[in-house]
């Protein structure tokens, strides 16, 4: 005896709703993100703008702005001050990569071009599990940047 299991068609259409509009809230959830990167390079070349005070913004509610992390923190900004005078001013940033590793992870990836070379920054957000819909909001658990721009070949969608 088979035992055979089948969704009517309004069962169906129900199931593709919910689950296409589940992908619609993961893909705003990573451009909500992305817009506060793409705020965050604004924010930084602004010249009425402190370095400290747009990496604050930032890292609101995240651990890398807690006490604990204050030593990372100004050394994350010390590198970054050093940028301008290594690699000539900014120019433009762009992203390159988003990555979501299931409902808790999304990675970001931006090319920060600046006059004589570009850096590659990487930020990470992460929101714990919730029962509720909405859930806790997003926060960064990691930022950094580098100059490994050949780790942007597996990455790039034509910069």
């Amino acid at each position: 005896m088979s035992l055979r299991r089948t969704l009517t068609i309004p069962g169906t259409l129900a199931i593709l709703v919910v689950v296409n509009s589940f992908g619609i809230a993961q893909e705003d959830d990573s451009r909500r993100l992305a817009e506060k990167v793409d705020q965050f390079f604004e924010n930084l070349a602004n010249p009425n703008s402190t370095a400290t005070a747009v990496f604050n913004e930032l890292l609101d509610g995240s651990l890398l702005a807690s006490p604990q992390s204050s030593e990372k923190l100004l050394a994350l900004l010390d590198e970054y001050k050093k940028l301008e005078p290594r690699y000539g001013a900014f120019l433009e940033a762009k992203e390159v990569d988003v990555r979501r590793v299931g409902n808790s992870l999304i990675f970001l990836t931006y090319l920060y071009k600046a006059e004589q070379f570009p850096v590659v920054w990487r930020f990470v957000y992460y929101r714990p599990p919730s029962d509720e819909p909405d859930g806790p909001d997003w926060f960064v658990v990691r930022l950094s940047f580098d100059t490994k721009i050949e780790d942007l070949a597996a990455t790039s969608r034509g910069l």
